[in-house]
Parts: structure tokens; C-alpha cells; sequence
């Protein structure tokens, strides 16, 4: 009489060695043995098999990778053949793939749906999600970090899993259910069915945190709104805007080990890096918040140059944080304009130490692409915008063009008294360009994570540091080196932005908190008296359903 359950452990070994190489593999294997181990103790007897392995899957064995179809084919054919209680994958969707099924809506911006669900049908490989509406077999996933390189993760999972006991049914019934309002009524009946009781909170009015309590229940049924890698699930109010029912940090603070959830949600199960570090709890921006749950995936993977990127965009994002700070409340110049942030200084240096030589960013779009910017054709072609007097000489021919060379310069280095050369490149880029050239948009650079510690150091008195970094940067460019007293540290900082940030964003907001006007502004206009800065656009405002703006609402800041 068979007295043991049966499970069925099942992965690609060619995979797990390109994601973590043969040390790792190891690791994990050896992990894998211990959960054996546990079950066996548990009366769960565990198999192993790795679905490229020809000699056990014979003609089944997968040798594509990526192949869903593949498999698909092979863990049908090792089902078959064990004949588990249940079955469980091991990883992520980069070792053994999600199932691509035809999307049925056919107006959702999803045309692929990524699914386990063909894994747990005996029904045979097809794309249509109608073939697999009778689930036959327990089918579930132990998951890593999609595109790890290290699989501390993985190991952990897999040690989580074989510690885990079972509890009785009467721990259970206690429950937490949470619907859209728009969904209440199928909830309702779904709640009925499996607990045979009504209880149920409904987003709106629920509105995170107010359901933290009941987290503390150890089952969950949601039948909410998700989006592509976020970590909240929502309600949706009459007016088509979403509120926040539910996140990844309620869940994280206040639901039990052990907790059970069927979530009926879009990306409600999406594999993506969980949050690894969660000692910082400031209220950031959404910005920041994801740049700081993305930083941990290039450590994970071990890019150092999507990690150098990563950790300047946030550098970038909490100067400019402060920056809007000292600008919104009363929006005049500040008394003191300078920003030394922590946080900012710190991602600063931590960027420079893995950028080399004068790295930078650059958005390229390409043609058809998806990345577009039109400044080109705007300066060279309809001439809607184009390089200040303050910067350039235009040509005598013609104004509303460059000089050429060196004579179209008019900004001269402080330094050496020459016409700035790292201006010529910029001007070079983007404003002497055939009008049907796309030309590059700097989004983070060396010389921008320098200007940050200067800045900093600048604020904090230190005239040493600040002229080591002013000097750091301008060897970038084989520049003559600044004493550190003429011009004066203020204005070197000054100018050395307006140069090196040139067409990036930047200049506006320096000129507000420095207290600079522009020759065009007229004395009458808002922009002569106080900051003024542009407003979200209306086609925005109308099709961004998380932001609570009239579309024809003028800037609060422009009146």
C-alpha cells in the first residue's frame, strides 16, 4: 500500500549553469538534496529530473531553452511517466519558460500572455488558453531572481519550502477577502463557495493600509487590479482612476508564514526581484521607489554598467528632489541655493566608482523606434528651438543658424579665456545636424555625479573637495586645471553645469535658485518674477488615470 506522496522536482540544467555557473549549480543542487532530505522525513518521496537531460527524457528532452513548447512537451512526458501527487518548477521563467498563450482581448497591449497554467493539463502543447480550461494536475513554482547571477535567492526558497509544516484546517478558516468594487458581485458568489460565508472588503471605499489588520488572517482571496511589475494591487473608482487597495509592504509587514492567496489579478503572480533591502523608508517618489527596487537586480546579475546607470538616475532623481524643495514653496530664489544631499552624495560616488573615463548615458533614438526625440528636426529643420545668445554667435549669413567652428562659440572656458570646447561638441551634436538626424539626449554622465559632490561639498565648506571635483571633471575634457580661486567656487559651479548639462534639463531650475534671468525674459512676464515652471501637459492629464489634475487646468506655479 503506497503510503508516501509523490513529488515531482523538475528544471533545466543548462540553464541553472548559464545563470550561475558550475560553483553555483552546485549550490543550489546541494540545497535541493537537504529539501529531499526534509520531505523524506515529512512522508513526501522527491525526484529530480532536468528536462534537457537526453538520456532520461529521451526524445522529449528539451534543447531550446526558451522553447515553452519544448517544455511543455517534456514535463508532459516525465508527468506520464511518474505520475506525481504534484509537480513543482525550479526558478524562474529564464530556466523553464512560461507557456506564451494568445491573448483573448484582443484591445489589451498585452498581444502574449506568459503562463504555468499549460503545465497543469494533460491537454497537449497549443496556444489557446480555451484548450486548458480543465486543470489536472497540482503544478507549482519554486522561483529565483529572473536573470540572477547569484542564486542566494533560489537557495533560500528552496530551504523555506523544506521547512515548511503543515498546519490544521481550523488555522484557515479565518480569512481576508478583498474585491474592485466593480467585481463585487462574483467575489461575492467566489467568497460564498470556498469559506461559505459574505465577508468581504471592497476597494473603494478599502484604501491601503486600513486592511492591514486582517492580513493577519492565513487565507487570501483578492480579486483586484495589477499592473506590469508593480508591488500594489487597486480599485478602481467611477471616474476611472485607481486607488491603492493593497502592497508589497503591507503584505510584508503584518501577513504570517504560512498564508495561502488566489489572487485574481493582472501580473498578480508576475515573476520580478523581490525587495532585498528594506532599511530605507523614506517617502520617495514612485521614481526613486523603482530605481531602488531595481538596484538590487543589478547586483543580482552582476552588470556593472546597468548598476553604474541605476545608481546615477537615483542620484540624479534625489538632487533633484531638494532642488524642487527649495523652489516649490514660496518659488523665489532661495536663500541658499545649494543641495547636499546624502543620499545623492552617496549614489554619486558609488556610480563613479564602476563608470570609466567620461562615461555617459545617451538615449539614441532610431528610426521607427520607440525612443523618440524631435529636437533635432525642432532646431536644424522647423527652428521652434535653438542655442541661446548666451551661448553661440549665429552665422552672419544667416541668424538663425550657428557660426561655424570655433566662431559659432560664445561662451568662453573661465579658465583658460577660450571659447569652450566642450560646448563646440555639444553644439556640434544637436545643432549643426541635417534636419532629419536623430541626435542623442545625455541622460546621466561622470561629469553630472561629479557636479553633485561639488555641489555638496560646495554646501559644506569643504574648497578643497570642491575644486577636486571641478578639476576631475574638466580633465574629463583634457582641460587646463582651476586653482580653486578664480573664478570663484560658486560661479566655477555655476558655469560649469550650464556647460556640461548642456540640453538636459537642467539649466531652468539653476537659473531660478541662482537667481539668474535670461535677456529674453520680459521684466512684465511670471518667469521674471518667481519660478515658473511648465505644466503636465493635457494629453497626459487625460490619459493618466493615477493623476488627479483638471486637463484644463493652468499651473498653479505660472500664476
Amino acid at each position: 500500500m503506497e503510503t508516501k506522496s509523490k513529488k515531482l522536482l523538475v528544471t533545466n540544467r543548462t540553464a541553472l549553469r548559464s545563470k550561475y555557473g558550475p560553483a553555483g549549480l552546485k549550490k543550489v543542487l546541494a540545497a535541493v538534496r537537504l529539501m529531499k532530505q526534509a520531505d523524506r522525513a515529512r512522508g513526501i518521496e522527491t525526484d529530480l529530473v532536468f528536462l534537457d537531460d537526453p538520456q532520461t527524457m529521451k526524445r522529449a528532452a528539451v534543447t531550446d531553452t526558451k522553447s515553452g513548447q519544448q517544455h511543455k512537451i517534456a514535463i508532459d512526458a516525465v508527468y506520464a511517466k511518474h505520475k506525481p501527487h504534484y509537480l513543482v518548477i525550479l526558478d524562474g521563467p529564464d530556466v523553464v519558460p512560461h507557456v506564451g498563450l494568445e491573448n483573448p482581448i484582443r484591445d489589451d497591449n498585452e498581444s502574449d500572455l506568459p503562463s504555468d497554467l499549460p503545465y497543469a493539463c494533460d491537454a497537449p502543447f497549443s496556444r489557446d488558453a480555451r484548450r486548458y480550461i480543465t486543470v489536472t494536475r497540482v503544478v507549482g513554482r519554486i522561483p529565483g531572481i529572473t536573470n540572477a547571477g547569484n542564486p542566494t535567492f533560489l537557495i533560500r526558497q528552496i530551504r523555506a519550502a523544506a521547512k515548511f509544516r503543515s498546519r490544521p484546517r481550523r488555522d484557515y478558516l479565518s480569512y481576508l477577502a478583498i474585491s474592485a468594487a466593480e467585481w463585487r458581485g462574483s467575489s461575492t458568489r467566489n467568497v460564498g463557495q470556498i469559506f461559505g460565508a459574505d465577508k468581504l472588503l471592497v476597494s473603494p471605499p478599502l484604501k491601503a493600509p486600513r486592511a492591514n489588520r486582517q492580513l493577519r488572517a492565513l487565507t487570501h482571496f483578492i480579486n483586484c487590479h495589477g499592473r506590469h511589475e508593480d508591488t500594489r494591487f487597486y480599485g478602481e473608482l467611477d471616474d476611472g482612476r485607481f486607488l491603492v487597495a493593497l502592497t508589497s509592504q503591507d503584505v510584508l509587514k503584518h501577513a504570517k508564514r504560512g498564508t495561502v492567496v488566489a489572487a485574481e489579478c493582472c501580473f498578480g503572480a508576475e515573476l520580478y526581484d523581490p525587495r532585498l533591502d528594506d532599511e530605507n523608508k523614506q517617502d520617495f517618489p514612485i521614481s526613486i521607489a523603482y530605481l531602488d527596487r531595481g538596484i538590487p537586480i543589478t547586483v543580482a546579475l552582476n552588470n556593472k554598467d546597468l548598476q553604474s546607470q541605476m545608481l546615477a538616475l537615483r542620484a540624479r532623481a534625489k538632487h533633484a528632489r531638494v532642488l524642487w524643495a527649495l523652489l516649490r514653496p514660496a518659488r523665489t530664489t532661495p536663500t541658499n541655493p545649494l543641495v547636499n544631499d546624502a543620499g545623492a552624495n552617496a549614489d554619486a560616488v558609488a556610480a563613479l566608482a564602476l563608470m570609466t573615463g567620461n562615461y555617459r548615458l545617451k538615449l539614441t533614438p532610431v528610426t521607427g523606434g520607440g525612443a523618440a526625440i524631435s529636437m533635432a528636426s525642432e532646431m536644424n529643420s522647423r527652428q521652434e528651438i535653438r542655442a541661446g545668445s548666451v551661448y553661440i554667435n549665429p552665422d552672419p549669413a544667416k541668424s538663425t543658424v550657428v557660426a561655424l567652428g570655433v566662431a559659432g562659440i560664445k561662451l568662453r572656458d573661465p579658465v583658460s579665456g577660450q571659447p569652450d570646447p566642450v560646448l563646440l561638441k555639444a553644439i556640434d551634436e544637436c545643432c549643426r545636424v541635417a534636419s532629419t538626424t536623430l541626435t542623442p539626449f545625455t541622460i546621466i554622465s561622470a561629469k553630472e555625479m561629479h557636479l553633485i559632490l561639488a555641489e555638496a561639498a560646495l554646501a559644506a565648506g569643504n574648497a578643497t573637495e570642491v575644486q577636486a571635483r571641478i578639476n576631475a571633471m574638466r580633465a574629463l575634457e583634457a582641460l587646463p586645471a582651476w586653482d580653486g580661486a578664480t573664478p570663484d567656487a560658486l560661479t566655477m559651479l555655476i558655469y560649469s553645469r550650464q556647460v556640461n548639462l548642456f540640453l538636459q534639463g537642467r539649466r531652468l531650475a539653476d537659473m531660478y535658485r541662482f537667481g539668474i534671468k535670461d535677456a529674453q525674459w520680459l521684466p512684465a512676464n511670471i518667469a521674471s518674477r518667481k519660478a515658473c515652471f511648465m505644466p503636465i501637459a493635457a494629453i497626459e492629464r487625460r490619459s493618466n488615470p493615477l493623476l488627479n489634475l483638471a486637463p484644463d487646468k493652468p499651473s498653479e506655479s505660472c500664476t
